[in-house]
């Protein structure tokens, strides 16, 4: 679509007509777009088209004409529905002057390209990522962890000058459009502020500390450790959960993540889902290259923690599968409740019969059940410190980031302090920034969804209709309704830390 030949609107008919002709043409961009960033994912190589069609993408959504086309209509039309789209689409635009920046997508493509591309070295041989998160994990042998822990963060001495540069820039755009910084700006698109986020976190924090140091002490003893140092902290909670990684085979993953999807009225085949396993700088990742054909991308271990990865990247799959919404705008729900949808469905392997599915003998489910809390607190607690050290970043790029995150791990994670160099190889403050708040608040709007439906399904795990009202009332209108409204509506209440506390106070307790 020419946006410099856009027709004189009269009412809101004709405005639906240019913005549905205007997306479709942005979908088709974002389409390829996708393709290609599988594509460099899987061949591990940098793919200029990609900068070139970002540009192409930045151009149209800040064209002047379809900025003034949003401004002059937003304040002004009445059906509801198209209010929404155009305030959605206001916010998108603020958010696209900061991200769409052309030194913005230069510098970001240059810094992922060097992560994507780096070779990690253990003791002199080369690993991969997954190999290296692997050893974190499962190795008894502490100076391997250490030196698996080294490699993991090496690059960062490299990417840190130019990452702070990354979140100036960042910050002098997000300023530019009216927000104190872009942490603040990010949270604020969400339905959130910095300062709720912040009292969010910490209360999390503060109220599991009793169960948390409790793990920490009998794993201190178990392992002989004086201190636990950064690389023991995994391996340390990984042996106090202690579940047989031979009952949670890589090579079963997809076969049960298809199994459960069956059973629950949901043919990932016909949906077009497909898992890919390649090493990559997370644990799992979810692309939609279109309506038709979703990649999870994964590099799986055997482990209990591979299946959780890929129940959750399942979610985000089922997610845009069963998004019914045509608009590109309201196909983009809000960080926290994205991640929330994938968490429901991560939940489902706590589930008592999801377990017994796996052959877990019904005595030992409630000792694996227990046992599952010490991975679980890592995860929580991991990206806790993760998200206050960033948005301390963001207040302060002055700050010295390394001593920032040490702090943080050191009193939330309860680690030896330990500055080494690491902050900037974390590649989601390059690609997906003010993020990691995400994971934690996905955990409390799993929680609060789960408990409603145990109330009044009996759960979701098992329950085809309690599954099929999931895609009806969430995943389907995407984001054309609020997601704290989505809540409040059919939980009774916003969100909230309660249940959250409540479900892990019930795993020890169970």
């Amino acid at each position: 679509m020419n946006l410099n030949q856009i027709p004189q609107i009269h009412n809101e008919a004709e405005l639906i007509k240019v913005l549905d002709s205007f997306e479709v043409h942005l979908k088709t961009l974002k389409e390829k777009i996708s393709r290609l960033q599988f594509k460099k994912l899987l061949e591990k190589c940098r793919i200029p088209e990609i900068n070139k069609l970002q540009k192409q993408y930045a151009e149209q959504i800040l064209n002047p004409r379809f900025i003034s086309l949003i401004n002059n209509w937003v304040d002004y039309v009445k059906d509801p529905l198209l209010k929404r789209r155009l305030t959605l689409w206001k916010k998108h635009i603020s958010l696209s002057k900061v991200h769409l920046h052309p030194e913005i997508r230069e510098l970001t493509r240059e810094l992922e390209d060097e992560m994507i591309t780096y070779q990690y070295i253990v003791n002199d041989k080369k690993s991969d990522l997954g190999t290296i998160k692997n050893i974190l994990r499962t190795s008894p042998n502490q100076s391997l962890r250490k030196a698996a822990w080294i490699s993991k963060y090496a690059i960062s001495k490299s990417l840190a000058p130019r990452l702070l540069k990354l979140i100036r820039l960042r910050n002098d755009l997000a300023k530019e459009e009216g927000y104190t910084t872009y942490a603040d700006m990010i949270l604020e698109m969400d339905g959130l502020t910095l300062k709720e986020t912040q009292t969010i976190l910490n209360d999390l924090i503060k109220a599991s500390n009793p169960i948390y140091n409790q793990i920490l002490t009998e794993g201190q003893k178990l392992l002989g450790l004086n201190q636990i140092e950064p690389w023991d902290i995994m391996y340390l909670l990984e042996t106090m959960s202690k579940i047989d990684t031979s009952l949670f085979p890589k090579n079963l993953i997809e076969n049960k993540l298809k199994s459960w999807g069956k059973t629950h009225g949901a043919d990932l085949e016909k949906l077009g889902i497909k898992m890919v396993c390649t090493d990559i700088p997370y644990n799992g990742l979810c692309i939609t290259l279109n309506d038709n054909e979703i990649k999870i991308l994964t590099n799986p271990a055997d482990g209990y923690n591979s299946y959780r990865t890929m129940f959750h990247e399942l979610g985000h799959a089922l997610h845009s599968a069963y998004n019914q919404q045509k608009s590109i705008i309201f196909r983009n729900d809000s960080g926290p409740f994205t991640e929330g949808m994938a968490e429901l469905i991560a939940y489902i392997t706590r589930h008592p019969q999801w377990l017994k599915g796996m052959g877990i003998d019904s005595k030992q489910i409630h000792s694996v059940r227990k046992r599952l809390i010490a991975s679980w607190f890592h995860y929580l607690r991991e990206r806790t410190a993760y998200a206050l050290t960033e948005y301390i970043i963001y207040e302060n790029p002055s700050t010295n980031p390394d001593k920032i995150l040490a702090q943080m791990e050191h009193d939330i994670l309860g680690i030896t302090l330990n500055e080494t160099p690491r902050w900037a190889a974390n590649s989601w403050y390059i690609n997906y920034p003010v993020y990691w708040q995400n994971y934690i608040l996905a955990d409390l709007i799993a929680s609060q969804i789960h408990r409603e439906l145990n109330q009044r399904y009996g759960g979701l795990h098992g329950h085809p209709e309690a599954f099929r009202e999931v895609c009806q009332i969430y995943y389907g209108p995407g984001a054309s309704v609020d997601w704290q409204e989505k809540l409040l509506k059919h939980t009774g209440s916003k969100l909230k830390v309660d249940a959250l506390i409540k479900d892990l106070q019930f795993y020890l307790e169970d």
